[in-house]
């Protein structure tokens, strides 16, 4: 018997992965004046976990996708700018407000001009914010922003499909993704995205790295898995391309997950020792190795807020004991 119950959505770690491969095509679909201006000759400098710890909320949560980078332009002044690209799943109230922060904690920790790229990836017609607006008095603060909608490009999914973009291939599954309700309609979703993955010519690592992230998008329910597997297999061998099977893919998300979540701590543990070392100098061995031996993201952002406000390091040292 087939269950056509749809499984857990997890957009978040294939959004990063996909942005962070294909830049250069996802500019190309989503922002072509931008993408015309970029040397793409130059290297992109991907800065997630350096400038992470400058935002309110710390980078990327769930529900929503951040990926910063350095990139250059062809002409002109400034030369360089940081590109903040923000996705988000699903309506959120403030969200204009939250754009405009970390706009603001970007060009602060660099004092470079910040350039947002927002994607509203949720399935509304209706929420479109493009602006954070205050105003006191005759102090006024207007911040906008051009957001790019998704589902203005359902329309077009024949073209996009055919347009040989490989990221515009990854927002057809992203989109099959909100809209379907089945299995079976994911289950025919998945393999025609393959079908027309073969057709590309990418190169044998993009191919896989799209096939991961569009397998990772559209999660089958267990008993289709299998005629998933048997499908692509049939598929490869036609085409002679070798493809993760299932139960490695299922594998390697998880690590990936785990991974991302590493990353995390990381940035976390080190925006405490950052702030420890600003206010009080060398922080203690003992000090760094308690933090470093926290996997607990919660607890840390509280040491974060203790590291800040703590009158000295013998007072951290017995704030982090405590705990």
């Amino acid at each position: 018997m087939t269950s056509d119950k749809k499984p857990a959505d997890n957009f978040d770690g294939p959004w990063k992965r996909a942005l962070e491969r294909f830049l250069e095509p996802a500019l190309r679909l989503l922002s072509p004046e931008l993408h015309a201006d970029i040397d793409w000759t130059r290297e992109i400098a991907f800065l997630n976990k350096e400038l992470a710890q400058y935002l309110p909320e710390g980078g990327s949560g769930k529900g929503h996708v951040d990926v910063f980078a350095g990139v250059y332009l062809k002409s002109g002044k400034p030369s360089r700018i940081l590109l903040h690209a923000e996705v988000q799943a699903d309506p959120q109230t403030n969200f204009g407000r939250r754009i405009f922060r970390y706009w603001y904690h970007l060009f602060d920790a660099r004092l470079l001009p910040v350039v947002s790229l927002v994607i509203l990836a949720d399935t509304s017609r209706r929420w479109r914010p493009d602006h954070f607006e205050l105003a006191t008095y005759y102090t006024r603060v207007r911040f906008d922003f051009q957001p790019v909608k998704l589902v203005d490009l359902e329309d077009r999914i024949d073209e996009l499909e055919r347009s040989g973009n490989p990221f515009a291939l990854f927002v057809v599954a992203h989109l099959a993704a909100k809209r379907t309700k089945e299995g079976e309609e994911r289950l025919y979703w998945k393999l025609r995205l393959v079908r027309r993955l073969f057709a590309l010519g990418l190169s044998t690592e993009d191919v896989r790295l799209l096939f991961t992230v569009v397998d990772w998008v559209l999660r089958l329910p267990a008993d289709l898995k299998t005629r998933f597997r048997d499908e692509v297999h049939a598929m490869s061998q036609e085409n002679e391309v070798e493809f993760i099977n299932c139960i490695e893919e299922a594998a390697l998300e998880k690590g990936i997950e785990k991974g991302m979540e590493k990353g995390r701590l990381e940035s976390k543990r080190e925006s405490v020792l950052q702030f420890l070392e600003a206010r009080f100098g060398a922080v203690p061995e003992e000090v760094q190795s308690a933090l470093s031996a926290i996997e607990d993201l919660k607890r840390l952002e509280t040491l974060t807020r203790t590291a800040a406000t703590v009158p000295d390091m013998d007072t951290f040292a017995r704030a982090l004991a405590a705990d």
